[in-house]
């Protein structure tokens, strides 16, 4: 895949101390909470999670996404991406970094097989996995595992060379995702009452927002709380 070139350039010198600081007590809290947990961090309740067990019994085709979480301009920072016009799906749409399960694939190895090549190589390798997210399923009928992950050095959107499918990449701190005025419900014909997040380049709506809602929610909050007390 032909990818952008950009300066290969850092946006500081240095991140500074409490920032790093800060990034891997969020990292450890999270960690540790999904490992008390001893499993994926679930998403829908009991009953639509049950759906989701039986389509994927159904032969349902898989997909998986990366939710990255970095230090960027000295906050943390959910990172995302807008696909670019030359997809097959989804066009113009803010995502993750993500998409299918190959055959003798885990989903954690498709999503950072696909953040690779949607991101870059240097994008990817930042990353360390925090948590899982149980199976969501998609318009398309695709079930989606979400995998969360932190990049506790800071990380400068500016030097991300990526591919023909991504159109830009942007981030929002987490305070900004975090604070009611920029989130809102809206309600779908088809698809009920979901989140949608503003205040950014573009809107979070979809599945995108549906898993951004629930990893803020469940994981990202309250060990925020922890780590500022």
């Amino acid at each position: 895949l032909r990818r952008r070139q950009v300066p290969r350039r850092c946006c500081r010198a240095r991140p500074g101390v409490s920032e790093m600081r800060a990034m891997s007590a969020l990292a450890q809290c999270m960690a540790a909470r999904a490992a008390e947990r001893g499993g994926p961090a679930a998403l829908l309740e009991a009953s639509l999670q049950a759906k989701v067990t039986e389509k994927m019994a159904a032969g349902a085709r898989r997909a998986a996404v990366l939710v990255p979480i970095a230090n960027v301009a000295g906050a943390p920072s959910v990172v995302f991406s807008v696909r670019s016009g030359k997809v097959s799906t989804h066009r113009h749409q803010v995502a993750f970094p993500g998409g299918h399960v190959e055959e003798g694939e885990t989903p954690l190895e498709a999503a950072y097989r696909e953040t690779e090549e949607e991101l870059g190589v240097d994008f990817r390798d930042g990353f360390a996995t925090v948590d899982q997210c149980t199976d969501v399923l998609a318009i398309t009928g695709t079930i989606v595992t979400p995998i969360v992950a932190i990049r506790e050095t800071e990380l400068c959107l500016e030097s991300i060379r990526h591919s023909e499918e991504v159109a830009s990449v942007f981030a929002l701190p987490l305070d900004h995702l975090l604070e009611e005025a920029n989130r809102q419900l809206r309600t779908y014909d088809t698809r009920g009452t979901l989140p949608v997040f503003l205040g950014g380049p573009a809107t979070i709506w979809g599945l995108t927002a549906f898993i951004l809602d629930g990893v803020l929610a469940r994981l990202v909050r309250p060990c925020l709380d922890q780590t500022r007390r």
